[in-house]
C-alpha cells in the first residue's frame, strides 16, 4: 500500500517539521468526497499515531499497538465528556 502514500521526506517542502521522518503527506482536497478517500484518511490516521507505534515492524505487534492506541483515545474522549 505504500504506493498510495508519499512520505514527507520525499516531498518537496519549504518548511521542515520535526517528525518528517515518518509523516505522510496529506493530500489537499476541497470536497468532502476527496476527504473521504483512503489516501486522505489513511495519511491523517498514520500521522496521528505515536512514533513508537509507527516504528513497530512486526505486523501482529503493530496491530495490537494500534488497537491499544485507538481504545485509549476513545476512553480519554469518553472521560472528558463526564469531567
Amino acid at each position: 500500500m505504500s504506493y498510495c502514500f508519499t512520505p514527507v521526506s520525499n516531498a518537496h517542502s519549504i518548511g521542515d517539521s520535526g517528525d518528517s521522518q515518518t509523516s505522510l503527506v496529506v493530500p489537499r482536497y476541497r470536497s468532502l468526497v476527496g476527504k473521504g478517500t483512503f489516501k486522505y484518511t489513511g495519511a491523517i490516521a498514520w500521522n496521528n499515531l505515536t512514533l513508537g507505534v509507527q516504528s513497530i515492524m512486526k505486523k501482529s505487534s503493530f496491530k495490537k499497538a494500534v488497537k491499544c492506541y485507538l481504545l485509549n483515545d476513545v476512553r480519554e474522549e469518553e472521560l472528558s465528556l463526564y469531567v
